[in-house]
């Protein structure tokens, strides 16, 4: 980090889809023990450290993304979980679920996502939700359902204008 002129004491996480779930798990268990027991590992980062999340579109609770309208849902879950039964394997969905884990030290956030992504309403909003719910600040940019350049994946085409208007 210093090498190119930034502070590790000041570190922003970011992704968008897999990634932004993969960035709060990180910030999870940065920020919280029963998250870092869960996954066995210990934190890369001091929860001081984490500054902010940047997270677009993601799937941050597994009991209920499989019920979104995403077109990619099973291969998802098959290369992720390698199951998509939320009643016998209800306890790796949860394991592996950010939502579960939040608590008032998860780091500041912005959440991105368009209205028309199949994972908006159950996943980015309800993320949002729980943030708030556990006193985390948190900006949402969300394109309302008129936006139909704001699908999902949008973050990789430089084009749209909703990801010119989510980097500004």
């Amino acid at each position: 980090i210093a090498e190119y002129g930034g502070n590790p004491q000041k570190i922003f996480l970011s992704g968008d889809s897999g990634g932004a779930h993969l960035a709060s798990t990180v910030a999870n268990v940065c920020t919280n023990k029963k998250a870092e027991n869960v996954f066995g590992v210990e934190p890369p980062l001091k929860k001081e450290q984490l500054s902010g999340m940047i997270l677009f579109y993601g799937a941050y609770d597994f009991l209920t993304a499989k019920y979104a309208k995403f077109p990619f849902i099973k291969v998802s879950y098959e290369s992720f979980l390698g199951t998509m039964d939320d009643q016998s394997d209800r306890d790796l969905m949860i394991e592996a679920s950010p939502i579960y884990y939040v608590n008032e030290d998860f780091p500041r956030t912005i959440l991105l996502s368009g209205e028309i992504d199949g994972l908006h309403a159950s996943q980015t909003s309800r993320f949002g939700e729980c943030l708030k719910k556990n006193g985390v600040h948190v900006t949402e940019v969300f394109f309302d359902k008129t936006r139909e350049d704001a699908v999902h994946g949008f973050m990789v085409d430089y084009s749209r204008e909703c990801t010119k208007e989510s980097m500004e």
